[in-house]
């Protein structure tokens, strides 16, 4: 009862802010991810969205974003909690929920999985009673949103120093971002260094990365060397900050390969080709070496992927270069390659990619010219690519060019698989000269 009674009367005095006239709310940054080009476009409208409140809007981007997502048969995680993370946002909780139970069960090993089950729910473990009053307490905060009264910071201060849920906290924690941008920085400063819980504290490295303060950002540095359990976390906030310079001293000093992993996409997607490159060249492991690699493929760095097929003194290491650029989309660079590369394996690996680049019908007539050119390896690769590329127009040319009977039949096959017709065609033209 002595409980209720205290925050009521955080309640009380908290309302009594709400007469005070409005003022605009700081807006922060848009946040920037990875993928592919379409999905770090709209991965940063939703986020431009909710910076500005607009909660159905971002709602609608990060849908947009999870249909990309799942058309590249990529894993959707992220789209998810973020649908779920707007909708709880705009009021519409048992949609959030559900979005958010989806992730739980399709992505058990998610990243983002801790996040999604608080928004499925704390408060259904917290008795009628204490549950009223802590809605209560939100409400109020929400509507403090809006408030200039210089009363307003230190009384949201004392909410976060008081004996409130994690959930109050964090809500008043963002309010304070809102309102009072170095108050919520020390607040921020304040709760990472003290003892707390684990929620907590990643919801305040979450407002700085929200927040976009470049100092705030900084500062995250002395989080990530102290407590290796925020260290994801904190990789979050510099991927959505921008903040490459921490990124690469991350990938360079981590020890843990997933934590490491999770430092180098996060430089492939804000684009960080010429750290991702040094990276590579400070880091003489394969399995560091080949997370660079599908780390430059996410930043479509091309040219820095041709650079490692090229120059590196392992084959292996020169090979899931030459495959990462069909993701990055070098088909200049792959052309150049296949013409270069000294075995048949890696020329075979760039005409295998040229297919999954595309690049229309010149880069089809350069696959294609390596059937007569190249050994067993090589013209099975060509005959790959251009099935993947539906060369029809090339795999037609060659099956006409093509002696041999068993090489006809293969070449045939890819043709049918792409183009029924053109089996029909022959079969009536045979008929045509037997009536002949």
């Amino acid at each position: 009862m002595k409980m209720l009674r205290k925050r009521l009367l955080v309640v009380a005095c908290v309302a009594a802010l709400l007469s005070v006239p409005s003022r605009a709310e700081a807006q922060a940054p848009p946040a920037l991810t990875a993928k592919n080009e379409d999905a770090r476009r709209v991965y940063r409208q939703g986020h431009q969205a909710l910076n500005r409140e607009r909660w159905i809007p971002a709602y609608e981007s990060f849908q947009e974003l999870e249909r990309i997502l799942r058309g590249a048969k990529e894993t959707a995680d992220v789209a998810l909690y973020w649908q779920a993370y707007s909708l709880s946002r705009a009021g519409r909780t048992r949609q959030a929920k559900g979005i958010a139970e989806r992730l739980v069960d399709q992505y058990p090993q998610s990243p983002w999985r801790d996040d999604a089950r608080r928004l499925i729910g704390a408060e259904a473990s917290m008795p009628a009673g204490a549950q009223a009053d802590e809605e209560e307490v939100m409400m109020v905060l929400n509507a403090l949103m809006s408030s200039s009264s210089p009363r307003a910071s230190p009384l949201l201060l004392k909410v976060l120093d008081g004996d409130y849920s994690e959930r109050v906290k964090a809500r008043a924690l963002f309010v304070l971002t809102q309102i009072d941008a170095r108050a919520a920085d020390d607040a921020l400063a304040r709760i990472l260094k003290a003892p707390g819980t684990m929620k907590l504290k990643k919801s305040a490295i979450r407002m700085v990365a929200s927040g976009g303060n470049r100092a705030s950002l900084d500062r995250l540095d002395a989080v990530y060397e102290s407590d290796p359990a925020l260290r994801t976390a904190v990789i979050r906030a510099w991927l959505i900050g921008d903040r490459k310079t921490l990124l690469l001293r991350a990938a360079k000093g981590e020890r843990d390969p997933s934590v490491r992993r999770r430092a180098i996409e996060a430089l492939g997607a804000t684009n960080g080709r010429k750290e991702l490159l040094e990276l590579f060249r400070a880091r003489t492991e394969p399995d560091v070496q080949r997370d660079v690699i599908r780390g430059l493929a996410v930043a479509g760095a091309a040219e820095a992927l041709g650079e490692i097929a090229r120059t590196s003194s392992s084959p292996k290491m020169r090979t899931a270069a030459i495959r990462a650029l069909g993701t990055a989309g070098g088909a200049d660079v792959l052309r150049a390659l296949a013409e270069s590369s000294t075995t048949s394996e890696e020329r075979a690996a760039a005409i295998r990619a040229m297919g999954i680049v595309g690049g229309g019908k010149p880069t089809r007539d350069a696959i294609a010219s390596w059937y007569r050119r190249g050994d067993k390896t090589v013209r099975r690769a060509v005959l790959n690519a251009l099935t993947a590329s539906n060369g029809v127009e090339q795999l037609i040319e060659l099956f006409r060019a093509e002696k041999d009977r068993r090489q006809k039949r293969r070449l045939l096959q890819r043709i049918v698989t792409l183009d029924s017709d053109f089996a029909l065609d022959l079969l009536e033209s045979d008929v045509n000269k037997e009536d002949r």
